[in-house]
């Protein structure tokens, strides 16, 4: 390793976040985002922590967050960061990646929806309409001018001549 220059950091890092940092670490791991987002947000909530340090450890949360499948809370970290440094490729892409996750999950959940509606109208017994009795006044008479009788209604018969 080659050292060009040694700048003092603009805070200071915390016995208590470190510790945080590195359990949320370990959480991931093992797999475990979730205790992993749960320790990223204690590390973080430590007041005047180092923009560099502070900028890795929400780089590491939205990462968690990412790997919950919380994905529009992924992509608002992610594009923090992306504002907090522009030069960083990797998280405008790691937002653009999390609000298509977001934006697949929402379209997912809205057709699931429809077809759960959908399937919920076909199920649904339709009422039986009844035509009302015509009375023999009511009745049209047929081109021929005859009335027919069926079922103990009154039915015109205007395809009979």
């Amino acid at each position: 390793i080659e050292l060009y220059s040694v700048k003092p950091l603009d805070g200071k890092i915390t016995e208590k976040s470190l510790v945080h940092r590195v359990r949320g670490d370990m959480a991931m791991k093992k797999n475990r985002p979730r205790i992993a987002v749960k320790e990223y947000n204690q590390a973080l909530s430590e007041k005047e922590l180092p923009d560099a340090y502070a900028y890795g450890v929400m780089k590491d949360l939205g990462m968690a967050l990412y790997r919950t499948r919380d994905f529009a809370s992924a992509q608002k970290v992610f594009a923090k960061l992306a504002k907090l440094q522009p030069e960083d490729k990797d998280a405008k892409v790691l937002a653009t990646q999390a609000a298509a996750r977001d934006l697949a999950i929402v379209k997912k959940m809205q057709a699931e929806a429809r077809a759960r509606a959908t399937a919920k109208n076909a199920e649904e017994p339709k009422p039986e309409v009844t035509p009302e009795p015509v009375t023999p006044e009511e009745a049209t008479p047929a081109e021929d001018g005859t009335k027919e009788e069926a079922g103990g209604k009154i039915v015109t018969a205007p395809h009979r001549k």
